[in-house]
């Protein structure tokens, strides 16, 4: 049962004012009420409705409601992401964690595509929905041990990888569950995402046991060899994506009901 306190009743009245593009989140009002002007319902297969609404959640909403304690999506926490190359005939092979991982500038991408959403809840639902982001920012604390060049390293400081035109699709399923209150809650069952990244680049500073020479030989390196690397970091910045938006969705469907984002009857 969700209970609400006194003081978020004020930030569901305001949350009732977008449901459909609350429903990425699994936020949603628990009566339905006039949408205000830019905002608007709409009809689960009208994805023109959907991506604007989307977008506008994206503009207007991207810091969160703390009230509910739906967390921010820019930037959004990633925890703590680890990559490992082993190539030992490479220029470079390292072990690399970056920990107080956040990704920035979210809000700014722009939602192409989203389907299946559905009136009927008789079977499971397989969602898709595709982000694409002119420019993604990776900040983090990073400690990285291996070698550059034949040269050991072992380095901690902080790191910023910027990412450019970047397309993530993100594929989920849900089964919708019929509770005593007579209202159906979707359980979240799985949720991947695939990203493509156009290129990338580092910048590290505060960088500790490490010279200045070898440090900008390591960093030309990571910046030259990006194609190659992106393999081995950027897939785990995908999963570590997974996890945060899994978390949040996961926790807020599981409170309210998807009977108030749609006319589903």
């Amino acid at each position: 049962m969700l209970v609400v306190k006194p003081a978020a009743s004020k930030m569901l009245r305001e949350s009732s004012k977008f449901p459909i593009l609350l429903l990425l989140l699994g936020v949603s009002s628990t009566r339905a009420l006039e949408l205000p002007s830019p905002l608007q319902r709409c009809q689960p297969e009208d994805q023109d409705c959907l991506i604007a609404q989307v977008q506008s959640y994206f503009q207007h909403f991207s810091q969160g409601i703390p009230e509910l304690m739906v967390p921010s999506l820019d930037p959004l926490e990633l925890g703590v992401v680890r990559a490992l190359n082993n190539d030992p005939s490479g220029a470079l092979s390292f072990n690399l964690v970056l920990t107080n991982t956040s990704l920035h500038l979210l809000s700014k991408a722009q939602l192409t595509s989203i389907k299946g959403f559905t009136r009927d809840l008789s079977k499971p639902l397989k969602l898709t929905w595709i982000l694409s982001a002119k420019k993604l920012e990776v900040h983090a604390t990073y400690d990285v041990k291996g070698k550059i060049i034949m040269l050991p390293i072992v380095s901690k400081g902080d790191v910023v990888i910027r990412l450019n035109d970047v397309q993530t699709k993100s594929r989920v399923s849900a089964v919708a569950e019929k509770r005593d209150d007579g209202k159906y809650y979707l359980k979240l069952t799985e949720h991947k995402s695939v990203s493509k990244v156009g290129s990338g680049n580092f910048s590290m500073s505060n960088s500790t046991n490490i010279n200045p020479a070898l440090a900008d030989s390591m960093l030309s390196v990571l910046n030259n060899d990006w194609e190659a690397l992106s393999a081995d970091i950027q897939p785990r910045i995908t999963e570590a994506y997974d996890r945060s938006i899994k978390r949040i969705i996961e926790s807020l469907w599981n409170a309210v009901p998807y009977d108030d984002f749609f006319n589903i009857v």
